[in-house]
């Protein structure tokens, strides 16, 4: 852009703490794994998948159990294929959620998971997030961006890589110190995101602040972490 550009001021998505208080935690050791989708029921954000990475579980070692929240144009296809492959015990489906019931849900399960598909054009995905503020860690597509200001709370796998979310669920079923510690992780790499220093509004106030005073940008560094630990092909 040259050098005359104007700066690029960082913000990140700001919560409520008390939205999330009195979260129960996660059993570590429960048989299944229970696994929370949250989000519109589409194939590109890869809802489908799920299917083909249950069906494989099912035949290997990975007893777990997927919990369906949301609504969209795919939720039939979605049952036909549950029901094609015989799958009803491992998925729930409770449509749309409100605050309590989305809650109540997430409590049952140790697990979230992010499986959007390459052709669909990602924001940040403040479900990732969500999932981490609720002290359950994510398995999430590396073409979520969230995913680069999180760690240890957050597994990766390339979008539309069935085969290594299968991975990274054998892992943490049959790894339970693995899992908990990624659901340790999750309190120190949820807190940027409760502070109102990093939220949109401190940005614009700091922009406003420069403009008032006639002064350059100064943006606030927001620290960029690993981006979790990958999970190739």
């Amino acid at each position: 852009a040259g050098p005359d550009h104007c700066p690029g001021v960082e913000f990140l998505p700001l919560y409520r703490a008390e939205h999330y208080d009195g979260m129960s935690a996660p059993v570590i050791d429960a048989q299944p794994l229970d696994i929370a989708f949250v989000g519109r029921i589409e194939a590109n954000k890869g809802v489908l998948d799920l299917v083909e990475i249950a069906r494989r579980l099912r035949m290997g070692s990975g007893d777990c159990r997927f919990h369906i929240c949301g609504t969209g144009s795919a939720e039939d296809a979605l049952r036909q294929q549950i029901a094609a492959h015989g799958l009803e015990g491992m998925f729930r489906l409770y449509g749309w959620c409100d605050r309590d019931r989305l809650r109540a849900v997430m409590g049952r399960c140790q697990l979230g998971i992010v499986p959007t598909r390459r052709d669909f054009i990602e924001g940040f995905n403040q479900v990732v997030v969500e999932t981490i503020l609720s002290g359950r860690p994510a398995i999430v597509s590396d073409i979520c961006p969230a995913v680069n200001y999180l760690a240890d709370s957050v597994t990766v796998v390339r979008a539309g890589d069935t085969q290594g979310y299968v991975r990274a669920i054998q892992k943490l079923a049959q790894d339970r110190d693995r899992l908990a510690r990624h659901v340790a992780a999750c309190h120190a790499e949820s807190r940027p995101f409760l502070d109102e220093a990093l939220s949109f509004g401190a940005a614009l106030d700091r922009v406003f602040a420069a403009l008032r005073d006639g002064r350059p940008v100064v943006p606030r560094a927001i620290p960029v972490r690993s981006g979790g630990q990958t999970v190739s092909r």
